[in-house]
């Protein structure tokens, strides 16, 4: 099973193409230790 839920990523990434913030502010606003995952979660929805 996922470590994360779909309409949890989804939420992020609109979160960042939306501008609520930067990755590493959205990492810290969802308690993920990293920013690189919402980065690839980014580029994997804009592909």
């Amino acid at each position: 099973m996922a470590k994360y839920s779909f309409e949890f990523k989804f939420k992020v990434v609109q979160d960042d193409l939306n501008g609520i913030g930067g990755t590493p502010f959205l990492a810290q606003k969802y308690h993920m230790k990293g920013h690189q995952l919402i980065e690839n979660w980014v580029h994997s929805y804009q592909s």
